[in-house]
């Protein structure tokens, strides 16, 4: 079979162009994430050992084994009321933007700060393990509530609510 000069052009051209398309799809592609002249993300972090070890034990930061008995009778009170309070504002029909919804997410607040405060302040807890005693103290003001049995009211609660600074979640 005989080529025509046409045909010669025609299949080199068809080898040359096929061998750029061929060529520039192989080709590694930059990644779009990188900034050029940047230092690679893996060189900024440390190597894997040092932060796969596990931290060690410090007892300031193990919740206590009865976090009901943690602390003085006052800071107690404090918890186990706001315990009440979010029981009550729980199981409420009022509309949540209502002035009285407001006043019980205030009280909540206001005296789960004072409580876990003076933990803190009492030396026998941390900021890692005042919620563990916090949790403990709203599960058993709720358990009181749910069979009708608190130990401080919810009237109680809210006057010892009252007599705290307000304090508001940022």
């Amino acid at each position: 079979m005989k080529l025509r000069p046409l045909q010669i052009v025609g299949l080199v051209g068809l080898v040359v162009f096929g061998s750029i398309l061929v060529f520039t799809l192989t080709k590694p592609r930059p990644d779009p994430f990188t900034v050029p002249g940047a230092m690679p993300l893996s060189d900024a972090l440390p190597p894997p050992a040092e932060y796969m070890k596990p931290p060690p034990l410090d007892l300031a930061t193990t919740p206590p084994a009865n976090p009901m008995e943690v602390g003085s009778q006052d800071a107690k009170d404090d918890l186990y009321c706001s315990g009440v309070v979010f029981a009550v504002h729980q199981s409420s029909k009022d509309d949540i933007a209502s002035p009285e919804a407001d006043k019980r997410r205030s009280a909540v607040i206001a005296l789960a700060v004072a409580g876990t405060g003076k933990l803190k302040a009492e030396g026998v807890a941390t900021d890692l393990t005042t919620g563990s005693i916090a949790d403990a103290h709203s599960e058993k003001a709720l358990a009181d509530i749910t069979s009708n049995v608190p130990r401080i009211t919810f009237d109680a609660c809210m006057g010892r609510a009252a007599a705290l600074p307000p304090e508001r979640a940022n």
